[in-house]
């Protein structure tokens, strides 16, 4: 897949002349290159809900991380027209991997994939409502729209509860500790933590807008310790003293994510 201009304005354009590819009301609607379903179970006891997005991608398609990286469209999940909900849910993601076309690198999936989320009912059957926009990508990418719907007065299935459960399987670990992280230069250099094995190690950062990252380089030794560094691609010119990034770091079995991670900003980083 290879476009000619920037993907984000390419997604804008197929927008325009397209401002509805997919829309549906229900649990369930079938789009070019993926089927969309909203999964959920609960309340339970202490009134949460747990569900899942889940996006059963075609053979050849993909679609995009928070952070997606040079070129693609991050997905936009909105409930905030469901019901009987204590706030908006929280959403984890499955580890991505990294594509590159020879113009730009991008964070995909190219296997079916699910949205997992958690939330806290204010009442018994709360009905779930969702405005989703997500990139889908084969030999041209396309910004599908859809609205899915779950009354949770229905009770799921045993099939839906176990599709819950594999969404939530295939989540990294979500850690509590913070990493060392500083931007350099041009660059995001993110100190290891002892416990990650050696060898390759995939680093995906996403930060506040205006900030976007590449892909990392190999894990780097110096005073005992191992570095990633991932360049900076794009930046505030006026960003000083620290931000907060979303990390998440996978090598092997091994995949942690840490969010809003506290990076600081050299005195003498180059940003542009």
């Amino acid at each position: 897949m290879k476009f000619h201009l920037p993907t984000a304005l390419l997604f804008t354009l197929i927008a325009i002349s397209h401002p509805e590819v997919a829309a549906a009301e229900g649990s369930a609607i079938q789009a070019d290159g993926a089927t969309l379903r909203l999964l959920a179970i609960g309340p339970d006891r202490n009134g949460v809900v747990r569900g899942a997005v889940a996006v059963d991608l075609e053979p050849g398609w993909k679609t995009y991380w928070i952070a997606p990286g040079q070129a693609g469209l991050a997905p936009v999940v909105d409930f905030s027209a469901s019901e009987g909900l204590e706030g908006a849910p929280a959403l984890l993601f499955p580890v991505p991997h990294v594509t590159d076309d020879g113009f730009s690198s991008s964070n995909v999936y190219s296997e079916p994939m699910a949205i997992a989320f958690t939330a806290r009912a204010s009442g018994d059957a709360p009905r779930l409502d969702l405005a989703l926009t997500i990139g889908l990508c084969d030999d041209i990418c396309v910004p599908v729209q859809a609205r899915l719907q779950r009354d949770l007065a229905e009770k799921a299935t045993l099939g839906e509860t176990a599709q819950v459960h594999a969404a939530e399987a295939a989540l990294p670990d979500i850690a509590d500790d913070r990493l060392e992280a500083r931007i350099e230069g041009t660059s995001l250099v993110v100190t290891l933590p002892p416990e990650i094995p050696r060898g390759p190690v995939a680093l995906f950062a996403a930060g506040p807008p205006g900030w976007e990252f590449g892909p990392a380089g190999a894990p780097s030794p110096a005073d005992g310790v191992y570095t990633v560094v991932a360049p900076v691609l794009r930046a505030p010119k006026d960003a000083r003293g620290g931000i907060a990034v979303d990390l998440l770091l996978a090598a092997g079995e091994y995949a942690r994510f840490r969010h809003a991670n506290p990076v600081a900003i050299a005195p003498h980083a180059a940003l542009r």
